[in-house]
C-alpha cells in the first residue's frame, strides 16, 4: 500500500494476514518520497531574464528599423538635391533678414 503522510511525502507499506485472520506486523519501507520543494527564486530570476531579452531584441528590431527608414529619407532627401533648379548658392525661398533703411531726417556726422 501507499500512503502520504503530513509532509506530502510518499511511503509504502505491506500489511498482511495470517491464515487465522490476524494482521501480522507491518513492513514499512525506511525510504519516503518526497516531492522536492519548489525552487521559487530561479522562476523569478527566468521571468527577469526573460522579460530583459524580450525587451532588448524589442530595442534591437525599433532600431533596426528606424534606421533603414532613415537610409531610405536620406537616399531621398540626396536624390532630391541631386535633381534641384537652382544653384547651391542662391535659394528661392531664402529672403536677407537684413535691410537698409533710409531716414531722410538724418543729416548724418557726428554727435
Amino acid at each position: 500500500c501507499e500512503h502520504t503522510d503530513s509532509d506530502d511525502c510518499d511511503f509504502f507499506f505491506w500489511v498482511a494476514l495470517d491464515t487465522d485472520g490476524k494482521v501480522l506486523p507491518l513492513e514499512i519501507e525506511d525510504e519516503r518520497n518526497c516531492p522536492k520543494p519548489f525552487n521559487y527564486i530561479a522562476l523569478t530570476i527566468g521571468i527577469i531574464f526573460a522579460l530583459f531579452f524580450i525587451g532588448l531584441v524589442a530595442l534591437l528590431i525599433y532600431k533596426a528599423i528606424t534606421y533603414l527608414k532613415d537610409e531610405y529619407e536620406y537616399k531621398q532627401f540626396m536624390k532630391a538635391q541631386a535633381t534641384q533648379q537652382w544653384s547651391k548658392e542662391s535659394n528661392p525661398f531664402y529672403k536677407n533678414p537684413t535691410q537698409v533703411f533710409i531716414n531722410p531726417q538724418y543729416e548724418g556726422g557726428s554727435r
